[in-house]
């Protein structure tokens, strides 16, 4: 952000803190993504007993749901953006984009 003092003059705090939160959040939870779905696969698999001493069974049921659908609802958001603006050819690189993001992460040059 270059000038956020002529955001704040623009937008109030108000505004100003929800598109810090908006981008803060995004980027967040692109980084915990991974970790959730390396937890979620650890649990499914061998039900390590660490896990159960931390956290009760129904927590970890309601994550289970939580990071499976949230996922889906990520991806249905990602090709529901193009279909609003009317670019249906490209609704379908969303659901690719989403899928190989995890896979192949973006590298610097």
């Amino acid at each position: 952000m270059l000038h956020p003092l002529r955001i704040i003059k623009a937008n109030r705090w108000s505004g100003f803190l929800a598109v810090q939160l908006f981008v803060a959040g995004n980027l967040v939870s692109a980084i915990i993504n991974p970790l959730m779905w390396q937890i979620f696969v650890m649990w499914l698999t061998w039900r390590p007993p660490i896990l159960t001493q931390l956290t009760p069974e129904a927590i970890l049921y309601l994550n289970m749901f939580a990071l499976v659908f949230g996922n889906l609802f990520f991806m249905g958001m990602l090709m529901i953006g193009p279909l609003k603006r009317g670019w249906s050819e490209l609704s379908v690189y969303g659901l690719t984009r989403a899928c190989i993001s995890v896979a192949y992460p973006p590298r610097r040059l």
